[in-house]
């Protein structure tokens, strides 16, 4: 089974995205944004038989949407505890 498809928040920062590339993984077509794909004019997995790996490398405002969203579904079903800080 070959990686189909390495994604990132910001493939230009992601070293490893190139090490994947000279160590012959990947070719350059595999790599994709991951806004690309939640937008969808990137396509994503197409089976379970692919596999994607994602890397992030750190840009703090995908970081709290993803954190903003995670928050508001486990609200939506009663999960986790809330806290004093």
């Amino acid at each position: 089974m070959r990686l189909r498809q390495l994604s990132a928040d910001d493939i230009d920062r992601s070293l490893s995205m190139n090490e994947a590339i000279e160590e012959g993984y990947l070719k350059e077509d595999d790599l994709t944004e991951i806004g690309q794909v939640i937008l969808g004019s990137a396509a994503g997995r197409c089976s379970n038989e692919e596999i994607t790996f994602f890397k992030s490398v750190g840009i703090a405002v995908q970081d709290a949407a993803v954190c903003h969203a995670a928050l508001r579904q486990a609200e939506s079903l009663g999960l986790g505890s809330s806290i004093e800080l």
